[in-house]
Order: C-alpha cells, then sequence, then structure tokens
C-alpha cells in the first residue's frame, strides 16, 4: 500500500497554461510539481509521479484547500481483496458452495424460501 500524497499546484493565468515543462520541487518536505494545463483543461501526470504511485489507467483526486491531492486508485482485485478478508468462515463456505451458479439460479434458490422472498422483496422492492 503507497502512504504518499502527491501535491499538484496548477498554475493558470488568462486560461492559458504557464510553460510546458513539468518542474519538480520540495515544498513542505513534499515533492510539488507545476504543470500545463491544456485548453480542455487537462494536465499530463510525470512518469516518475506515475511510476512511484503505480499509477496505470486511473487516480483518486481530493481538493484541501487550495492543493489537490492525487493518490492513485484501488485496482478492482485489491479492492475485492479488502472486502473478502471482511467475510466469515460461514460467508466464505456460502460463496463456495454457490461457486459457478448463474444470478437467476441464486435467486430462484432465494424464491425458495421464506427468508430469500423477503430479503428480495426488501432489496428490490419486488
Amino acid at each position: 500500500i503507497l502512504t504518499c500524497d502527491i501535491y499538484i499546484n496548477i498554475i493558470v493565468i488568462n486560461n492559458e497554461s504557464v510553460g510546458n515543462n513539468m518542474v519538480g520541487r520540495k515544498k513542505n518536505g513534499k515533492m510539488t510539481y507545476t504543470m500545463s494545463v491544456t485548453s480542455a483543461g487537462q494536465v499530463t501526470i510525470p512518469k516518475e509521479i506515475r511510476e512511484a504511485l503505480g499509477i496505470t489507467d486511473s487516480v483518486e483526486v481530493e481538493m484541501k484547500g487550495n492543493e489537490v491531492i492525487m493518490t492513485r486508485a484501488k485496482t478492482a482485485r485489491e479492492i475485492m481483496a479488502e472486502i473478502h478478508a471482511t467475510f466469515t468462515p460461514e460467508m466464505k463456505a456460502r460463496i463456495k458452495a454457490n461457486a459457478g451458479k448463474t444470478v437467476n439460479q441464486l435467486r430462484e434458490e432465494m424464491e425458495r424460501t421464506p427468508e430469500g422472498r423477503k430479503y428480495i422483496e426488501e432489496f428490490y422492492g419486488a
């Protein structure tokens, strides 16, 4: 898990980007980059930031005052691993027992029990 945050200052004067170079400098113990903004409002994330954060396709962006904090977005595999880690042994056993079944098959099985029908009615309003 990466714990570094990258602070990015985006400088725009009169709707025109300032310079084409991405210059990194230390600010308050963190690397800060000034990047150009295209007419479409896009910026290029410097290669060293992409590599440091392991960015391949998406990032999370958070606004804090006049700063933007960019972090690597979790992959679907990482999210699933976090969810799986919260499963109880009973939940894991139920998942294993139902492996290979379609959604329709699972719903049909749920509809056969009063508890399943109640869940479907409450969750889906059906």
